[in-house]
């Protein structure tokens, strides 16, 4: 992008912004974002926390996450790239209640052999400890979901609000 993602605008609003506003209305206690410009972040009136594992894929990041949430004392916990600007409330809603009811982790369904977008709600254990350990392993990706863990599979979420913004050309 040239640029940080976070802080892009898609209808006058940082993505960063979007996503955390959905977040919020769709059931979440808190929303944390984790690295990027701190600073950036905090004049947009969401709560930063640096990056645990800069540089480190994106297990670095949901790692982070997930010990933020354990801090926090969050039995789960819903984790989203800041480059989903079409996230909606009920989306999160969905996966929340697909975690509350339906395994250790709840994603949207993929079809037609699509990679699943960063967005997912997991229950803080034993996904963290399953985390930790692969992490600890040189595991960088987010590949280990649907082998470890009880994937719980979200149909009802529309693909076009999951659509994540690569590159300019993405914008509307």
């Amino acid at each position: 992008m040239g640029t940080d993602k976070a802080l892009v605008e898609v209808d006058g609003v940082p993505m960063a912004k979007r996503v955390a506003d959905a977040l919020l209305e769709g059931g979440c206690e808190e929303v944390v974002c984790v690295g990027g410009d701190a600073a950036a972040l905090e004049r947009l009136g969401l709560q930063t926390t640096p990056d645990g594992h800069p540089g480190e894929g994106p297990l670095g990041g949901v790692l982070t996450a997930l010990e933020d949430a354990e801090r926090a004392q969050h039995q789960f916990a819903v984790i989203s790239a800041c480059d989903h600007p079409w996230l909606t409330d009920e989306a999160v809603a969905d996966l929340i209640t697909g975690v509350m009811v339906g395994g250790e982790v709840a994603q949207a369904g993929v079809t037609d052999g699509a990679r699943p977008p960063l967005f997912f709600a997991a229950t803080v254990h034993p996904t963290l400890d399953l985390v930790r350990d692969l992490f600890a392993r040189g595991e960088r990706s987010l590949r280990w979901m649907g082998a470890r863990l009880r994937v719980f599979s979200v149909n009802t979420i529309p693909p076009e609000v999951l659509r994540d913004v690569d590159s300019p050309e993405d914008l509307p």
